[in-house]
């Protein structure tokens, strides 16, 4: 009788190395300074900062109004998305002023290597009862990275 034995051995052996080479770079590269409407001028020039914006209008009566362009670039390979615009309006009356924003609107994608404008009106609000009134603003844009499953798949490995 004869007797056979066989033996198998398998090794699986996976190497190699990544390198994911992705950067988060969302800025301010300018503010205009400003379109006046009626006889409002700005108290001080716009200033920004990686992502907040600052600007200073004098109103002086009903139908008054300062309107400035926010440029925002997505320089980085991430692409971007808005969560918020947020106003500071502590050293101002903000009973006075109406502040609105157009051209971008929250939820919105900004790709990576592309540019956005964001139109900003700082007016003298048509219900207000006083005088003359400045305004000062600080615009802040809250960004998160864009999570979208299309572009991002999860990554399944089946051994």
């Amino acid at each position: 009788m004869v007797v056979g034995y066989a033996s198998f051995n398998t090794e699986l052996k996976i190497s190699g190395t990544s390198k994911v080479t992705s950067n988060w770079d969302i800025r301010i590269t300018n503010v205009t300074d400003g379109t006046p409407t009626g006889s409002a001028k700005n108290t001080v020039k716009p200033s920004w900062t990686t992502l907040t914006a600052s600007m200073e209008a004098d109103l002086y009566e009903k139908g008054d109004a300062m309107e400035y362009d926010v440029t925002i670039e997505n320089r980085g390979t991430l692409d971007a998305k808005l969560n918020d615009i947020l106003t500071n309006t502590q050293n101002s009356n903000s009973e006075a002023v109406i502040i609105t924003f157009s051209g971008y609107t929250k939820g919105e994608v900004l790709e990576h290597g592309k540019s956005k404008l964001v139109h900003v009106k700082i007016e003298y609000n048509p219900e207000y009862e006083g005088g003359e009134t400045s305004s000062e603003v600080k615009i802040n844009f809250d960004y998160t990275q864009n999570n979208n499953e299309e572009n991002n798949p999860d990554s399944q490995y089946l051994l």
